[in-house]
């Protein structure tokens, strides 16, 4: 759903970013980035964050899948976990891009 919505919005601005703190026993590597990148044919940036230096940053609770929306500058607009519902993401995604 993240390289879906990347591809409508990328004309209006928006930037997608994957970012993996661990796999399968361990911590997340650029291997498995390229891995995941190839498995779901992805073209946006799949990073990884060993440290969880992001979750720390942000204090993000839990683990998992987070969906942020960040306007420019760093501010988050939208955090939840789990949030794979256009009704739920699109319209964060809309507002910070001023559509």
């Amino acid at each position: 759903m993240i390289q879906q919505r990347q591809d409508l919005y990328a004309a209006a601005g928006l930037t997608s970013i994957l970012v993996i703190e661990e796999g399968s026993g361990g911590p997340a590597t650029s291997t498995l980035c390229k891995q995941i990148r190839t498995k779901y044919n992805l073209t946006i940036p799949v990073l990884y964050d060993p440290t969880q230096a992001l979750k720390a940053h942000f204090a993000f609770a839990g683990a998992n899948e987070q969906n942020v929306v960040l306007k420019a500058g760093g501010k988050i607009t939208y955090l939840k976990r789990y949030a794979s519902q256009a009704s739920e993401v699109e319209p964060a995604i809309k507002a910070a891009l001023g559509l």
